[in-house]
């Protein structure tokens, strides 16, 4: 049977001429597009789209611009050419769309620093003077309380006092119970 008639037989729908139409081109369909997409799923995917292009359509063959094979591997050769243009276009669109939820997860996170940050510095004004200059001095001078001690004039117990009090009450007004 020649190509020219298994087509004929495949456009009245005879089962063998799809048969005999595979058995003759499917391999180097396959082998073309494995060579072009360097994966044997894309390839086997491409194989298969090859031949569907020809089973739904048989009349896009014209015999009088030539053979089957250099027909089929030309319609292989455009699909694979499609799936490159969609995935480079899907490309952008996919970093876009991380970018954008990374910039949303960094806004959210620094709007929740502020906050933070806001109500831990409305908690150090409810503090004493003497409470917020040790805490001060500890945490964000970060001295020893040896060195608190010496700069305020005060035993050293009395400033563990103090820190002691001013954390519990920042503590329990940020709402941390550890």
């Amino acid at each position: 049977m020649t190509d020219e008639a298994a087509l004929e037989r495949l456009a009245s729908g005879d089962p063998e001429a799809l048969r005999f139409i595979l058995g003759r081109h499917e391999g180097r369909v396959y082998a073309f597009a494995l060579a072009l997409t360097r994966s044997p799923d894309d390839a086997a995917d491409v194989t298969q789209d090859t031949f569907l292009v020809l089973l739904r359509r048989p009349d896009a063959y014209d015999p009088s611009r030539g053979a089957l094979g250099p027909f089929l591997l030309g319609v292989a050769r455009n699909l694979v050419l499609r799936r490159w243009r969609e995935r480079r276009a899907e490309r952008p669109l996919k970093a876009a769309a991380e970018a954008v939820a990374e910039a949303d997860a960094r806004a959210g996170l620094r709007l929740e620093r502020e906050e933070e940050a806001r109500a831990l510095r409305a908690a150090v004004e409810s503090l004493s003077p003497v409470q917020r200059q040790v805490v001060a001095l500890r945490f964000e001078q970060e001295r020893s309380l040896e060195e608190v001690s010496t700069t305020m004039f005060l035993p050293l117990n009395t400033v563990k006092s103090h820190l002691r009090r001013a954390v519990d009450r920042l503590r329990r007004q940020l709402g941390h119970g550890g």
